[in-house]
């Protein structure tokens, strides 16, 4: 019974709408993460970018955040 009461509470006060639009967000922004970081190693390994940049990396030439930067 007090289950009910509290969902009733949150559906009235809109919390629940928000802690399920907040779950929807966070789950589609973690699916989109692993979409777009998945597409572009592949279209670095296609372009034979990824040896270079972990080269680069680790011979110091370039740092972490400076390759990571999209260009502007």
């Amino acid at each position: 019974m007090e289950i009910y009461r509290h969902k009733q509470v949150l559906e009235q006060s809109q919390a629940l709408e928000k802690k399920l639009r907040e779950r929807t967000k966070v789950t589609f922004l973690g699916i989109l993460e692993t979409e777009v970081m998945a597409h572009f190693i592949e279209k670095m390994e296609k372009e034979g970018q990824w040896d270079k940049i972990i080269d680069d990396l680790m011979k110091r030439r370039t740092d972490p955040y400076s390759v990571a930067k999209i260009n502007e």
